[in-house]
């Protein structure tokens, strides 16, 4: 093997070791999806990706900026035709920075609003989305000075209590139903998950934030808002790894 095949195989191999390393601290790439869910009605979907995200080794943190996952949506009045007292709903929506504790959840608050269309056009509520995803207990039960946003019109009001996101079970507790029988009181759950691989911290990670909403003329409705996350490498990061592997190869070669 001549001089200069040797010194690129132990470059290539010195570099895929540094990047086989630094893959426990790697800047990855993502794209993923955004959903909000009221009640029983179809899910608002929104999408959102962003480069060179720094995932840390200790459990997967990372960190995400502000404004990826933006949208100015609604949901069709014929969809509220067996919601008593609700004849619309509209979103401005986009994430302010967010700081995720890996498989432990994090906080990243919401921007924006949601505007509920009421009695048959008679109100309109503007809720902010402030407090969505930005801290307060993982099961919103009680409501708090600093967990609750508060719409009110005409007589009318909405109270909204928010929670963090998390990938393990988010519950909301106390949501009722009006039925002819009389009201019916449930816990609605939904549950995110963690799918990363330990060392690369590649693959999927399901975050969920709930909240609880509460009014004067509906009773209370659950929501949810899921973002997904697909981790990837960036593409120099697999470069170094190939040259690592072709470095290999090559030693393999001369040894033999």
């Amino acid at each position: 093997m001549s001089k200069m095949l040797r010194n690129f195989a132990g470059f290539a191999f010195l570099f895929g070791l540094l990047a086989g390393s630094h893959a426990q601290a790697a800047n990855l790439n993502y794209s993923g999806t955004m959903s909000f869910e009221l009640g029983a009605l179809p899910s608002l979907v929104f999408s959102g990706s962003d480069t060179g995200v720094s995932v840390s080794s200790g459990g997967g943190h990372f960190a995400l900026d502000a404004s990826v996952f933006t949208v100015q949506s609604g949901l069709a009045s014929s969809l509220f035709t067996g919601v008593p007292t609700i004849d619309g709903l509209s979103f401005t929506i986009t994430n302010g920075a967010g700081t995720f504790s890996g498989a432990g959840g994090g906080t990243m608050p919401l921007q924006g609003n949601a505007k509920v269309t009421l009695l048959k056009g008679f109100a309109t509520l503007t809720v902010p989305l402030a407090l969505v995803g930005a801290g307060g207990p993982v099961n919103p039960v009680a409501a708090t000075a600093s967990n609750t946003l508060t719409a009110k019109l005409a007589g009318i009001y909405i109270t909204a209590t928010n929670a963090k996101w998390t990938s393990g079970v988010a519950k909301i507790t106390a949501i009722t139903q009006q039925l002819p029988s009389g009201t019916f009181v449930n816990t609605v759950t939904r549950t995110g998950y963690d799918n990363r691989t330990a060392t690369s911290h590649k693959g999927r990670i399901q975050l969920v934030a709930p909240l609880r909403v509460t009014t004067n003329v509906a009773g209370s409705l659950a929501a949810f808002v899921t973002m997904t996350l697909d981790f990837v490498p960036e593409p120099g990061t697999l470069l170094l790894l190939g040259a690592g592997a072709l470095g290999l190869g090559i030693i393999g070669i001369r040894r033999r």
